[in-house]
């Protein structure tokens, strides 16, 4: 399901950064949200599986401190590519590094 929800989240960025229409473009970040909300919960038992329940305070901290880094340093970058390219090109680059970590996983 991990795998799963990457995937679809790398293939709704790329596709929202050659959509045609606004509603290819709805489509995309929809798919893009489904593939994000099954993200968190499998990292979850993910960390739940791997790690003894005296082990998983720091684990689960990690990992839910993600997203706020995410959006701390994330938001910045997004604008700085979007100044350089467009609308689009913030779409590319998120749905290839998303791949990438797919990849990773």
């Amino acid at each position: 399901m991990l795998l799963l929800g990457m995937l679809l989240m790398a293939v709704g960025m790329l596709g929202a950064g050659l959509a045609w229409t606004y509603g290819a473009l709805l489509a995309c970040r929809l798919l893009t949200g489904i593939g994000g909300a099954l993200l968190l919960p499998n990292a979850t038992a993910i960390v739940a599986d791997v790690f003894p329940p005296a082990a998983r305070r720091q684990p689960l901290g990690w990992l839910v401190s993600a997203s706020g880094v995410g959006a701390v340093v994330g938001v910045p970058g997004v604008a700085c590519v979007l100044a350089v390219g467009g609308w689009r090109l913030p779409c590319g680059v998120l749905g290839l590094a998303m791949r990438g970590v797919w990849g990773l996983f």
